[in-house]
């Protein structure tokens, strides 16, 4: 739960800093004691800029531009008589776009069209001015892509982008420098937010994804016949499904025949209409995240387009059969479409194709590995299924070793072959270029790697991944890899000493490794130490998984070491670990702890056990300085606890204990840092008094027993309580409302003795509430209605005797209700008191309503609900759609499970009754109604044709 936001004024940058941030850009000093005249113009502009960081950022990139003092004092002069200029940060926007080139103009502009605060990344920004003519054609060796790129570092070196700090490969723009954007633009992009109205101007359209995206949305665009842009945006971070309504991609490809770019990227789309052929200007077209299992034929009538992505797209495996027309095609983006089994003949002849992510070896039907020895790739390059390549010569003339511009390299075999010497022979074949930056190789059958893998000659390796290799014996020599930062090696099955051949003779090894992890090696029994001084030098994590026979000591060099990992490997000497004091952070499951000693660990913040370990806990808390630093750490067993006096209390912030263990006497004086306390094993106990001291727990879950002290938690500043498994009837801590007042989310679990909440109700301020399984539990909080004026969600599952809601109903501000398995509840579902929650819009029921026959009856549900769940209702025999289309008029998800309903259909017509302003209808474990519907499916094609999801027993129409 976050807390309260708190609004921090901040004061305009003094002139001192300001001259400071300028000298940052320019590269000058501007000094009072100077008499340059050029330093005496940047101080002046400093001055006039006032404390605004972004303007003096833009005009500083500017003056770093300008070569000569006639140039800086230009700028100055126009600072003073710019037209238009409301205020200096504007001023400084547009003096910096119009010192801008023509051509940088455009991209900025064009720029516009991303939404607020939207992260982009540059080489689809770069594809997106391809597709528009933004960039020029090819000239003097430089391809349309780098001169791209020049102008988005230029563009950055200006300021006018950023990078994200929340998302390291994104950049964004300032809300002002979007704003300077859409005003150059002026109507010719729009993007749509909130309610605004679309220009006829307009030639650039996008939008944010909504869950469900309706035609009505993209209803102005009926009178636009130049669209050359449709763009769907969605947040990087974003997990929310998308849907949308069937006719929107019919509608766009037979009335914007003019649309150069497209995007319909993330949408839950099943399948194209061939009319996609009728764009013949369309240039770049993504599908990527989408259901689409194969593409329709007219997609390779599309002669100008230049870019297709269509990234996991996991249920394509169908390609059109001429792809070979798409003569313009320059990137072609398939990565992640796994269930794509062999790629289309021809593709080698697109000799523009610059990028393709992923190629099928193909078997006699499919192309085969030598069509990519026409092709000069750039990027990422993905091979499978190189079980189908047994020809060296076909490897070798796939002329890997003949693309520089390839940075990253898959090769993957999926099944073995009996004869190993061909994997050895392919794979040397398949040597590619040295300026390669990441490789990976999977399932490797041959007895060893091909030589070129230790060569020196990759300069620039940063990241090797091998694994599944069950026939190798020895390790391929990785020492000498120079500029090697992260290893991966898993599940070398025949594997049992990495020694020597491991290292290679040469510079001290592994010199720039920082990451290495070992897993799934079944035979391993020796790791050998390098004798070399900086081996594993700049090694700061390690991970050993399932490594069940190796023994000896962990390597003594890595001595940068701040992470380790050590699962299931029973036989490791963990003794070694004291070579490692700078350590800050352990995690340890299924190993040795006989000889573990955790006091040379002086730097530990995070310790993760998962195995029960008698008396670790004391050991950790005995040590001298990680009460200092230790923060977080999890058991998987209660361990072994002791009180400690006050001068020596731990420092932890997060504390996890998990497990089955007897009554615990836990110490939870000893933490008052703790933010954080997960306890699901044995008994807490909480002594008089123990509530004060713990200001800082704002997070408990406690599973299984628990006594709460007398007096209740006063001192606490919980947000979130949990209590699970508890067999008491006083589960609850008492005066939960006044030493409670921070409590935000409370969820009682299978708390089987409790009747009834504490007399003085539940904490004013709490917003969800969680009911689960408590068989005794008679009555709700009293006076819900009026005490708990913030709660928004409330979860009530499994109380079989639970008959009512509170007297005067429930508070008003709910904006969700689920209500599951409560029989007794359910023998008054028609007078629940649900009308009168004017804020609810998520309602869920479930459970065998006996006495339910008609659902709903007539007022029963509130007018803002949006989203309706019904599940269970054994002796439901109509779904009354008229009420749902009179009193939910806003209504937009439904979806019913497991309900035997007679009449979902108005007898009059034979057709389905449905709510207009439905999105999504889902009817789940009703076969009789599938099988009605695929008879009736063209009568009731227009009552379904408003929706963007309709599924019966899973299947889409």
């Amino acid at each position: 739960m976050m807390s309260p936001a708190l609004t921090i004024h901040l004061d305009e940058l003094s002139y001192e800093d300001r001259l400071r941030l300028l000298e940052k850009f320019t590269g000058r000093e501007f000094n009072s004691f100077s008499e340059s005249r050029m330093e005496a113009i940047g101080r002046l502009i400093a001055d006039k800029c006032g404390g605004l960081p972004l303007a003096l950022s833009m005009l500083g990139s500017l003056l770093c531009s300008a070569t000569d003092e006639d140039e800086w004092e230009n700028i100055l002069r126009q600072m003073w008589h710019f037209p238009d200029s409301q205020n200096d940060i504007h001023q400084a926007l547009l003096l910096s776009y119009y010192h801008l080139p023509s051509d940088l103009k455009r991209c900025f502009a064009y720029c516009s069209i991303f939404p607020k605060n939207y992260k982009f990344e540059s080489e689809k920004l770069v594809l997106l001015w391809m597709a528009e003519g933004l960039l020029p054609e090819e000239r003097n060796g430089e391809s349309m892509e780098e001169t791209g790129a020049a102008y988005f570092s230029e563009l950055v070196a200006r300021s006018f982008f950023r990078p994200s700090y929340s998302h390291g490969s994104f950049f964004t723009m300032h809300n002002c420098i979007r704003d300077l954007a859409c005003h150059v633009f002026q109507e010719i992009g729009v993007c749509k937010e909130n309610q605004q109205s679309i220009s006829r101007r307009a030639r650039h359209f996008s939008y944010m994804q909504g869950k469900y995206d309706r035609f009505e949305t993209f209803a102005e665009l009926r009178g636009i016949d130049h669209l050359r842009t449709f763009l769907s945006f969605r947040s990087p971070s974003s997990n929310q499904a998308s849907y949308l309504n069937k006719q929107v991609p019919q509608f766009l490809f037979s009335t914007q025949s003019r649309l150069r770019v497209l995007s319909l990227s993330h949408y839950k789309i099943k399948s194209l209409p061939d009319s996609l052929g009728n764009l013949n200007h369309l240039r770049y077209l993504d599908l990527s995240y989408t259901l689409i299992s194969q593409l329709p034929n007219s997609l390779c009538t599309l002669c100008n387009l230049q870019t297709l992505l269509l990234s996991n797209c996991t249920y394509l495996y169908v390609w059109p059969a001429e792809i070979w027309k798409l003569i313009s095609l320059r990137h072609l983006d398939i990565s992640g479409c796994d269930n794509m089994h062999e790629m289309p003949r021809g593709i080698g002849s697109l000799s523009g194709l610059q990028k393709l992510t992923a190629f099928v070896a193909g078997s006699e039907r499919g192309a085969s590995i030598t069509e990519l020895g026409k092709l000069q790739l750039i990027g990422s390059l993905h091979i499978s299924r190189l079980e189908r390549v047994v020809s060296p010569s076909d490897a070798l003339e796939a002329n890997l070793r003949g693309k520089p511009g390839l940075k990253e390299l898959v090769l993957e075999w999926s099944s073995a072959c009996s004869r190993t010497n061909i994997y050895e022979d392919v794979s040397m074949a398949l040597e590619p270029h040295k300026n390669l930056r990441r490789l990976s190789i999977k399932n490797y059958g041959a007895i060893k790697f091909p030589d070129w893998m230790g060569n020196g000659a990759f300069k620039v390796l940063t990241i090797l991944h091998l694994s599944d290799c069950p026939n190798c014996i020895n390790m391929p020599p990785l020492g000498q890899l120079l500029t090697l930062q992260h290893l991966s090696i898993s599940s070398f099955d025949k594997v049992q000493i990495i020694g020597p051949e491991f290292y290679e003779q040469g510079s001290p090894p592994f010199k720039s490794l920082i990451t290495l992890r070992i897993e799934k090696m079944s035979n391993w029994k020796i790791w050998e130490d390098c004798q070399l001084p900086e081996t594993f030098a700049l090694l700061e994590e390690l991970y050993l998984v399932r490594c069940p026979e190796l023994i000896g000591d962990l390597p003594r060099g890595a001595c940068m070491l701040k992470r380790l990992e050590i699962d299931d490997c029973p036989k490791l000497d963990l003794a070694s670990l004291v070579n490692f004091s700078g350590l800050l952070s352990l995690k340890l499951s299924r190993v040795r702890f006989e000889l573990l000693n955790l006091d040379p660990l002086q730097k530990l913040e995070e310790l993760d056990v998962l195995k029960p370990i008698s008396g670790l806990l004391p050991r950790c808390l005995q040590l001298d300085v990680p009460s200092t630093f230790l923060k977080t750490a999890c058991f998987s067993s209660p361990p072994e606890t002791e009180d400690r006096n006050e001068d020596n209390r731990l420092s932890l912030h997060y504390l996890h204990i998990d497990g089955e263990g007897d009554s615990l006497h836990f110490p939870i004086t000893s933490f008052p840092y703790l933010n954080y306390l997960d306890f699901r094993s044995g008994l807490l106990v909480w002594h008089e008094g123990y509530g004060f001291g713990l200001e800082r727990l704002y997070d408990l879950t406690v599973y299984g027993a628990l006594n709460f002290p007398e007096e209740g938690l006063c001192g606490c500043n919980l947000t979130t309580l949990v209590i699970h498994g508890s067999h008491s009837p006083e589960a609850l801590p008492k005066r939960m409302r006044s030493s409670l007042t921070s409590l935000r989310l409370l969820s009682v679990e299978e708390c089987t003795e409790l009747e009834s909440f504490p007399e003085d109700g539940l904490p004013t301020d709490l917003t969800t509430l969680t009911i689960r399984d408590c068989k005794k539990l008679k009555s709700l909080p009293e006076r819900m209605q009026s005490t708990l004026t913030s709660l928004q969600s409330l979860s009530i599952e499994g109380c079989d005797i639970l008959q009512s809601f509170p007297e005067g109903g429930l508070p008003a501000s709910l904006r969700t209700l689920r209500i599951k398995y409560c029989n007794e509840l359910w023998k008054s579902l028609n007078n629940w008191p649900l009308r009168s929650l004017v804020s609810l819009e998520h309602l869920a029921i479930q459970g065998a309503a006996i006495n339910v026959r008609l659902f709903p009856e007539r007022y029963l549900l509130p007018s803002t609900l949006t989203h309706l769940c019904i599940e269970n209702f054994n002796n439901l025999e109509i779904l009354n759609g008229a009420e749902l289309q009179r009193s939910c008029s806003q209504l937009e998800e439904l979806e019913i499970s497991h309900c035997k309903v007679v009449k979902f259909r108005a007898q009059e017509h034979d057709q389905l009754e449905i709510p207009r302003s439905l999105c999504s209808l889902q009817i789940k474990n009703y076969p009789l109604l599938e099988g009605w519907f695929r008879r009736k499916q063209k009568q009731n094609r227009p009552m379904i044709s408003h929706l963007c999801r309709f599924n019966i027993n899973r299947q889409e129409f």
